[in-house]
């Protein structure tokens, strides 16, 4: 019978029970630094994946984010340092999210000349109410479908009209009835956006 070849163990094959607490309450991110949204107070970053728990993961479409200065050139998960950079931050980390979405010059404009709901407003009563139906917590993504947030019956639609009616009346305007009459689970999350800007009215 053939000797059992004795396994030569190096410092890599271990780790420590500090080392799997930080990796829990540590996310290292990976992203370029947007150079034209810096300031000596703050910058934004394009963030393309992150790390957390010795996982890599890439998002599916990059998010814009306020974040402190990179610890330095990007060198985990398959990122080229050459281009990407890092940042290692405590999973409790407050950020900004800066949500870009095309829009249309009439929607823009109206936006200014009448007194309707703000791009932030939206965004934040379409989180409130998708995470209310769903649970849901993800990023928001203009081109996503309600159904890649959980959205799938015409019940679950009718949960998602009436919390989008709570959150608008939470700021002051009434949606009509039929705003959202239209969606389905197919629909975006800027139709979505689309439909509460034109449905929402100021209260007298």
């Amino acid at each position: 019978m053939a000797k059992k070849t004795e396994l030569q163990l190096t410092d890599r094959h271990h780790t420590s029970l500090g080392d799997i607490i930080e990796q829990a309450n540590i996310v290292v991110v990976f992203g370029k630094i947007v150079k034209d949204l810096q300031s000596q107070q703050h910058g934004f970053a394009q963030v393309f994946g992150f790390k957390r728990n010795n996982v890599c993961s890439r998002l599916p479409s990059p998010v814009v984010l306020g974040l402190p200065d990179p610890d330095g050139p990007a060198d985990d998960c398959g990122w080229d340092p050459r281009e990407f950079v890092m940042w290692r931050l405590p999973v409790s980390f407050v950020s900004t999210q800066l949500h870009i979405q095309p829009v249309t010059i009439d929607r823009a404009l109206s936006a200014v000349s009448i007194a309707g709901l703000t791009a932030a407003q939206i965004s934040a009563i379409v989180s409130a109410s998708l995470r209310a139906v769903t649970g849901s917590s993800q990023p928001l993504i203009s081109s996503r479908s309600l159904q890649s947030y959980g959205i799938f019956t015409s019940q679950q639609l009718a949960q998602l009209s009436s919390a989008v009616g709570v959150n608008v009346a939470r700021n002051g305007f009434t949606l009509d009835p039929n705003a959202l009459a239209s969606l389905g689970p197919s629909s975006t999350i800027a139709d979505l956006e689309s439909a509460i800007f034109d449905g929402a009215k100021p209260n007298a």
